[in-house]
């Protein structure tokens, strides 16, 4: 009977009070959803910040600069590059699961070429660099390698000869020339978006689609320049943009790393092909960036921020501001089921 009469009491309280009870039903579900889609938000703006905007699984790092300014002269008093003992200091770190060295072409280049774009030829000094091509395997495919030399040995005289990879160089043989594969080149989305935005104006040229840019050939001459040149004979090579990559360098073109080392050996110094001026660290967790990031300091060397630091303070930022609103939110609930049932019991 106690529980039939319990039933019968529940039942009626039910019936006089359901607009009371479905108000309240109302406010613990919109707390709940609120509390649920604000912490879902929170963690989603995070991951995108980390992840995309801001990716911390990977930390470039570069030797401490030490300048000194004279008036419009800046001095540099600190080393410009990287060592191999100190690749292999940076691939000890704890935390730190790959190291991809980066080196710059130390010699002046010019790029050649659009006539099948613009409708006639562009010719521009150009600055290039070198990294691992297994850095953006995953992202570009295996068409950005080291071609090596680049010659097949197969002579030519025309390039359909030579097939869909190559040319047929005939700059170094004027009787007759030899097959040579494209030089594989990256540019950044940067560049990409200077163009459509200013470039193109001031010139009256068409926009670009970046989408539709790989397989675009144009000629670099290493070693020649319009303000200084090298002391060596240039090297002629036809190019191939192969895709574009965050890792490009922003303003240049970006070449595998063998390709860097050879031209700097052969046109710079034997020295010049062994210096490293920055290198990219693969972390094994983006919980591990921290730690990473405090021995990179150790070392002597510097972490240059490609946002790092600023996705940090964002997404805490982002992180407080939902929390703070969720909290809002939740409180708010919290008292509109108070007040709900306050209300039934001064009823009862």
């Amino acid at each position: 009977m106690r529980g039939r009469g319990w039933l019968r009491a529940v039942t009626a309280d039910l019936r006089r009070h359901w607009r009371h009870f479905a108000a309240a039903a109302f406010g613990i579900v919109l707390g709940v959803a609120a509390l649920a889609f604000f912490l879902a938000l929170g963690l989603q703006v995070r991951e995108v910040l980390l992840s995309q905007v801001f990716p911390a699984d990977r930390i470039e790092v570069a030797p401490r600069s030490a300048d000194l300014d004279l008036f419009a002269l800046r001095i540099d008093l600190g080393r410009d590059a990287l060592s191999e003992s100190d690749l292999q200091d940076l691939a000890k770190i704890d935390g730190v699961s790959r190291v991809f060295p980066k080196m710059r072409l130390t010699v002046p280049a010019v790029a050649s070429g659009g006539a099948s774009i613009f409708g006639a030829g562009m010719q521009t000094e150009i600055v290039a660099d070198g990294i691992d091509p297994s850095l953006v395997r995953d992202d570009i495919g295996p068409a950005f390698h080291d071609t090596g030399l680049g010659e097949s040995g197969r002579p030519c005289t025309s390039d359909r000869q030579c097939g869909d990879n190559s040319y047929c160089d005939v700059s170094a043989r004027p009787a007759a020339g030899v097959c040579r594969e494209y030089l594989p080149v990256l540019v950044s989305p940067y560049i990409v978006e200077l163009y459509n935005g200013a470039f193109r104006r001031a010139y009256h040229l068409p926009k670009l689609n970046p989408d539709a840019l790989e397989g675009l050939t144009f000629e670099m001459t290493v070693g020649a320049s319009t303000f200084r040149p090298s002391s060596r004979p240039p090297v002629r090579r036809l190019a191939r943009l192969v895709g574009v990559s965050d890792w490009a360098i922003p303003l240049g073109v970006t070449l595998p790393l063998g390709e860097v080392k050879r031209l700097n050996d052969e046109l710079d110094s034997k020295e010049a092909g062994r210096r490293f001026h920055s290198a990219i660290l693969e972390v094994a967790s983006q919980s591990a960036a921290p730690g990473v990031v405090e021995a990179v300091e150790g070392l002597g060397l510097e972490v240059l921020d490609r946002g790092a630091r600023r996705a940090a303070l964002g997404t805490a930022i982002v992180t407080a501001v939902l929390g703070l609103a969720a909290a809002v939110l939740i409180a708010v609930s919290a008292a509109h089921i108070m007040h709900v049932f306050s209300l039934v019991v001064m009823i009862r």
